[in-house]
């Protein structure tokens, strides 16, 4: 015969549920912070890579990119919104590295409540 649940029963069968609940979500905004930073990696290869073909192409032309007579001039401007949107770039990836390791510090504590609570 089936017998109804306690209060405390029932606190433990819905926190139970909620932690799971709130680990899924977790694990969901870890997958996605996960891509993000896969893709600005991948972005920011790309561009080491454009980088990589362009001082190529400087050596062919037997232009020294380390040298400090510059032969090829960029505008101020452009030179300025480039390095704003490198230190951009960077900060982003480092928050986001921050924000996964909080997330799954957090998914980690809540799976050992949730172990927890299984075994009482």
């Amino acid at each position: 015969m089936l017998r109804s649940l306690v209060g405390s029963e029932m606190c433990i069968r819905d926190s139970n549920s909620y932690l799971q609940g709130e680990l899924s979500e977790k694990e969901r905004s870890i997958k996605m912070l996960h891509e993000r930073l896969d893709l600005m990696t991948e972005e920011n290869h790309t561009k080491d890579r454009r980088i990589a073909i362009m001082l190529e192409k400087l050596r062919q032309h037997n232009i020294d990119p380390s040298s400090n007579v510059a032969s090829v001039r960029i505008p101020e401007e452009t030179y300025a919104t480039m390095k704003v949107k490198l230190v951009s770039q960077a900060s982003t990836i480092e928050l986001l590295h921050e924000k996964i390791d909080s997330l799954s510090d957090d998914v980690s504590r809540k799976q050992n409540v949730m172990d927890a609570m299984k075994r009482e």
